[in-house]
């Protein structure tokens, strides 16, 4: 009996493979890199980047990552509780209104602030600025403060 066209046996992957996506998944989702430490051999650039992209297209390894990945992804799901009591902490210990505010807690307590309203739906609005100038000697001075909000913005997002 002929089996039908396209039809292929379904087979498992090798040791080297499966070696290859622990380390894709290891090492950050290098694929040269992880191609190496499973020992797939280290010839020529054209070689290896054919090996690679054969590697990561393989529909075998692409199907193992996925169920992987799936896998790590529902095991580090944290209850919505569990996390809003982590900001909560954060917060309380970062911004203490009982003692002077330490600037290096200040950016970590804002964060988890901003973390918290995003989860509870409360987007923080674009921030602008309107600056009315009477004159251009005042001119510079605000360019200078415009330029700093910038930044300011900058690093806080």
């Amino acid at each position: 009996m002929s089996k039908p066209a396209g039809h292929y046996p379904q087979r498992k992957m090798t040791l080297k493979q499966t070696k290859f996506c622990e380390e894709f998944l290891k090492n950050g989702w290098n694929a040269g890199a992880a191609a190496r430490a499973a020992g797939y051999s280290s010839g020529s650039d054209y070689t290896n980047k054919g090996r690679i992209m054969e590697l990561s297209n393989n529909p075998r390894i692409v199907q193992y990552l996925e169920g992987r990945v799936k896998k790590m992804t529902d095991e580090l799901q944290l209850p919505l509780d569990y996390i809003m009591r982590k900001l909560k902490w954060v917060i309380d210990h970062c911004i203490d209104e009982s003692k002077d505010i330490q600037k290096e807690l200040l950016a970590p307590g804002l964060s988890a602030i901003r973390e918290v309203n995003t989860i509870q739906g409360n987007y923080a609005a674009e921030k602008r600025i309107n600056i009315t100038v009477d004159g251009d000697k005042h001119l510079e001075h605000v360019k200078r403060l415009m330029e700093r909000a910038i930044e300011d913005n900058k690093k806080e997002y």
